[in-house]
């Protein structure tokens, strides 16, 4: 019995390297899938919490933000233009002691969240601040709110998302406001 010669053993592991080159290929592109895959799913995982804080609003520290579900009053866009809001979402959920003002905008990127009290100062149900507001998304290229043409109870809700780091992700859904005239 002999053993093999150093030519057959380079020879082997040569072989051997040109075989595995292209598994390995597959192999780093089935992980880079994988994170695009998660990426999109998270992505998607904040979009869906974002909208449902939006319909049905959401518990903060043992207060209640008001969902566009239960608004008696919105200015949103129409479906022939924009409306004073100019993009931006704000409606009036009633309370007991004081009626909520809640609004959405965009804003470099961002989507916002603001809530005030209508009477105080600064509190506007025709339009959105400014600035100011609790960041609630970020990667946003376009967020739109449009009264339904047939029945202006109806907003229809949309949400683009895009980046270099995210997958381009769209939203869409539509909310019957219950209590608006």
């Amino acid at each position: 019995m002999r053993g093999a010669t150093l030519l057959e053993t380079i020879v082997a592991m040569a072989v051997l390297a040109l075989a595995l080159a292209p598994l390995t290929g597959a192999v780093a592109n089935g992980w880079r899938a994988q994170a695009l895959a998660l990426n999109q799913r998270r992505v998607q995982e904040e979009v869906e919490r974002a909208g449902a804080a939006i319909a049905d609003g959401l518990a903060r520290g043992g207060a209640r933000i008001g969902g566009l579900r239960a608004a008696s009053y919105v200015c949103a866009d129409t479906p022939k233009g924009k409306a004073p809001c100019s993009g931006a979402l704000v409606f009036l959920v009633p309370r007991p002691v004081a009626n909520q003002v809640v609004g959405y905008y965009v804003s470099r990127g961002t989507l916002y969240r603001y809530v005030c009290t209508l009477g105080e100062a600064g509190c506007s149900l025709d339009r959105a601040p400014a600035a100011g507001g609790s960041p609630v998304l970020s990667g946003v290229v376009h967020f739109s709110a449009v009264k339904g043409a047939s029945d202006p109870r109806l907003v229809h809700l949309a949400l683009d998302m895009a980046g270099q780091t995210r997958a381009a992700f769209r939203w869409e859904t539509e909310v019957r406001v219950r209590n608006a005239p």
